[in-house]
């Protein structure tokens, strides 16, 4: 019985990840994007919230959470500029 109890754990662990990772796709696409917000800042914001929040327990462990908070701002305007370019000059979409 004691065996079961690290699985449950981890299930519930990943279960709880999933609804966040749920919850911040939907604000993202009901919330952010086309209510005032250029695109790539929305996916900047997007996605370094999303980082953030996926990495918190390790940054806490490590002691370094404003240098990955940094590190995600980073990665999240870097990829809301590619996808935005990548969009309006290679596919011809124009974002909102």
């Amino acid at each position: 019985a004691s065996a079961a109890t690290p699985v449950a754990s981890s299930t519930r662990h990943e279960l709880r990840r999933i609804w966040v990772i749920l919850a911040l796709c939907c604000g993202f696409a009901l919330g952010i994007v086309g209510h005032g917000l250029s695109f790539w800042v929305a996916a900047a914001v997007f996605i370094t919230v999303t980082v953030t929040v996926l990495q918190h327990e390790q940054l806490v462990g490590q002691g370094s959470v404003l240098k990955g908070v940094l590190k995600a701002a980073v990665i999240g305007v870097s990829a809301g500029l590619i996808i935005t370019l990548v969009f309006q000059e290679f596919f011809l979409v124009r974002l909102p």
